[in-house]
């Protein structure tokens, strides 16, 4: 028996070099029906296992009662690795933080630094990039050489990650874009994706896409490992072509993804919603198929909850662009309570209400409920106004958003958005004076800020509508000072001081080029209007010039042609008379049935009168009469009911009968 265990065990170390798992697993098993208890079966049964992807079996060995105390204790690392990889988190966490101090104390720090990576792991997948990020600074600190690129890429992709969930860590890392690894380039383009620097994500995932390509030849990788590698750096890239609007590039790349085989289901998952939304409402059945790929099963644990809560977001709007009101409201009910926070699905409710009964009322009803839940949520404020400004209650919209200005943070409150309906809402009330006090409040908040200029533009622009010119002059010289290249903000100041100071005016004229076109905001539509009258017939004035002395030309208009009637067939000249009353009607039945039918005058055959005689009756055939002989003179053919080929003349390419002697 031992020498049959030596030779097994001289067959395990064959495979183990030859990476055969499943003949390892089998052979271990061989081992353990004559040893249970042997320590490097069941070490080495395990991590094949692991290589396997087997983690529950692994798990259960781990635990099985033959397993010796000793060989449990230190296989602490595993038991925690299968853990995470079975999607247990919690319970890997507990373990690796109860374990890694004595892992520590009687296994070395290798063991200790495994554990510590696996807790950055699980953290990252709990969302807690904060604590994630500090280990992996800790980690940095004593690292070797060779550790420290894998290390700047993963505190890179957790700097992206809060980035994009919108969050901000204590410090920002120094990027170094010049790295030869293709995971830094891909993480450093995915933090300025983040934050919407579309051209520097854009090149930095190109060059990720060259590095991973040649990194992978290098490591001697078939084409289709390649690519499969390659599939999240250009799914990243679509959706960067997609927020520029670069469709038809961001779509070819989506579908090349989901065309590959063996892609991870996360990426695809992502492809899938992303092509969807990059589609809109071009097919929405195609659609549809997309939605079910982006929320196959086993999602849940690989898709974060920003991904997951955008993916259920876009599957009520679906329903609801395919008329599937039912199906939407439940969908929006559920992110509702799952997302209790969130404004979003309470919109989705006003418009479903809006779509399906066609009555403004009924959405105005549900988002003013709406805000009693979510009193600072400024998506349903403004979706609550601009109801009431449709429905012409603009006292109601303003009451409304002064209500949340005042209640709302400063920066919510000095929002430019909101900063510009309350200005629009004020001058539609005649309260000028109020919207030049919000204006100049607005600008002080954001003194130094990138949204003071814009600010600082709408107050200026107000002013000169406002027929303060002076005032708006003073805006405009500090737009002028800090740019001089701004031609809108030297437009405005020129005109300004064309109010009041032509000299002054003339002086600014050269900072203007010479192709330099009036701004739109500074053309005054109304005043313009009222310069010609009424604006009812500024269409024809343009067409017949100032005098309006011609006269409109009548509008021709198509005619209206049947349904059924065939473009290629002439027209049946008779088709105004009765059928009866037209030559190619064919009489049925008895003659005496055709007495006294057809129009007054109407001429008969022979005059009206018999070979002998006798009375003629049009139609009436008598006994033994001879058929006549049709005429040469060329008969129109009959025009059917239903669409047929061109009818043409009976003599066309028939030769004409020659009557009888």
């Amino acid at each position: 028996m031992a020498e049959t265990t030596q030779g097994l065990f001289v067959e395990l170390n064959s495979m183990c070099l030859g990476s055969n798992y499943d003949k390892i697993v089998e052979t271990c098993d061989k081992i353990l029906r004559s040893e249970p208890s042997d320590p490097d079966a069941i070490h080495t049964k395990i991590v094949a296992l692991i290589r396997l992807e087997q983690y529950t079996n692994a798990l259960k060995l781990i635990d099985s009662p033959t397993i010796p105390t000793f060989l449990r204790e230190e296989l602490v690392f595993e038991r925690a690795y299968c853990l995470y990889r079975a999607n247990r988190l919690q319970d890997c966490l507990d373990l690796v933080r109860k374990q890694r101090e004595d892992a520590a104390k009687n296994f070395g720090s290798d063991v200790e630094r495994s554990l510590r990576h696996l807790e950055a792991q699980v953290l990252y997948r709990f969302e807690k990039y904060d604590n994630c990020d500090q280990i992996y600074k800790e980690l940095s600190t004593s690292a070797e050489e060779y550790e420290q690129g894998e290390l700047r890429a993963n505190i890179l992709a957790v700097k992206a990650a809060a980035v994009a969930n919108g969050e901000k860590l204590v410090d920002e890392m120094e990027i170094d874009v010049s790295s030869d690894s293709y995971e830094v380039a891909y993480n450093v383009a995915c933090m300025h994706l983040a934050k919407r620097e579309l051209d520097q994500a854009a090149s930095l995932l190109e060059k990720a896409k060259g590095l991973c390509r040649e990194s992978l030849a290098a490591e001697q990788y078939s084409e289709e490992e390649i690519q499969q590698e390659l599939a999240v750096i250009a799914v990243q890239l679509a959706y960067v072509h997609q927020l520029q609007g670069r469709s038809a590039e961001a779509i070819e790349l989506y579908e090349t993804v989901l065309k590959l085989k063996g892609t991870d289901t996360a990426i695809s998952a992502i492809a899938s919603n992303n092509l969807m939304t990059v589609k809109k409402n071009r097919d929405l059945p195609d659609a549809a198929k997309l939605y079910r790929l982006a929320t196959s099963s086993g999602l849940e644990h690989k898709l974060t909850s920003v991904q997951r809560r955008i993916i259920a977001v876009n599957g009520a709007l679906l329903s609801l662009s395919m008329s599937k009101f039912g199906d939407a409201r439940q969908k929006a009910k559920a992110l509702c309570d799952q997302y209790p926070g969130d404004d979003t699905p309470y919109l989705i409710l006003a418009g479903i209400s809006l779509q399906e009964k066609k009555l403004p009322s009924k959405a105005l009803e549900e988002l003013q409920q709406y805000v009693q839940k979510l009193p600072h949520s400024l998506s349903i404020h403004l979706a609550l106004a601009q109801l009431l400004i449709e429905q012409s209650n603009l006292r109601g919209a303003l009451n409304l958003m002064k209500t949340f200005a005042d209640s709302a943070s400063e920066d919510k409150r000095y929002q430019p958005a909101v900063v510009s309906l309350l200005v629009w809402l004020y001058g539609q009330v005649n309260e000028v004076d109020t919207a030049v006090s919000l204006l100049e409040e607005a600008t002080r908040f954001w003194k130094g800020s990138n949204n003071e200029r814009p600010i600082l533009k709408q107050l200026a622009s107000y002013k000169l509508k406002c027929q303060r010119p002076q005032d708006a002059a003073q805006d405009y010289e500090r737009l002028v000072k800090a740019d001089p290249t701004d031609v809108e903000s030297v437009a405005g100041l020129i005109i300004a001081y064309s109010e009041f100071d032509p000299s002054l005016a003339e002086q600014y004229q050269q900072y203007l080029p010479s192709d330099a076109q009036v701004p739109k905001s500074f053309i005054d539509v109304d005043a313009i209007e009222s310069a010609f009258g009424s604006t009812g017939n500024n269409k024809r004035m343009r067409e017949t010039g100032a005098e309006g002395s011609s006269k409109p030309k009548k509008r021709k208009r198509k005619p209206k042609l049947p349904k059924n009637i065939d473009p290629n067939v002439a027209p049946d000249p008779e088709r105004w008379l009765p059928k009866r009353d037209r030559s190619t009607y064919a009489k049925k039945g008895k003659g005496k049935r055709d007495i006294g039918k057809g129009p007054q005058g109407a001429a008969l055959a022979g005059g009206g009168l018999g070979g002998t005689g006798s009375a003629n009756i049009e139609g009436r055939k008598s006994v033994g009469a001879k058929k006549e002989t049709p005429p040469d003179s060329p008969q129109l053919a009959p025009v059917t009911q239903k669409p047929a080929p061109p009818a043409q003349q009976a003599t066309s390419n028939k030769k004409k009968k020659k009557g009888k002697k």
